[in-house]
């Protein structure tokens, strides 16, 4: 028997998801907006989209490296491992937004 793949309606939850998440809002808040506020304030329109190029190249190339590791270790890492693994990355994540809201933001908005 086959196995199912995804289907369009998997696509449209994850829009969801995404748009709906306050994680994604608060990335966007505290580090997207505002280096591609900079990146257009020292290169105009062309700044702005090379770091768009950049940052999503990037940001695909993590998510296929991750996807695969997941694909790959999945089972031996087991429920727990995972779960370990997320809380890691949240951690890392709420490190370098505060890093990059600590030094982007708070000069300005105090300076």
């Amino acid at each position: 028997m086959r196995g199912r793949g995804p289907s369009s309606s998997s696509f449209y939850l994850g829009v969801v998801d995404n748009l709906t998440n306050p994680l994604t809002w608060s990335f966007w808040l505290a580090t997207g907006i505002p280096a591609l506020l900079r990146a257009r304030q020292i290169g105009a329109w062309g700044g702005v989209l090379l770091l768009v190029v950049i940052w999503f190249s990037t940001a695909l190339l993590l998510e296929v490296i991750l996807a695969l590791l997941v694909t790959r270790t999945g089972r031996a890492l087991g429920r727990r491992g995972q779960a370990c693994c997320s809380v890691g990355v949240a951690l890392l994540f709420l490190a370098l937004a505060g890093t990059l809201f600590a030094r982007n933001i708070l000069p300005y908005a105090f300076g």
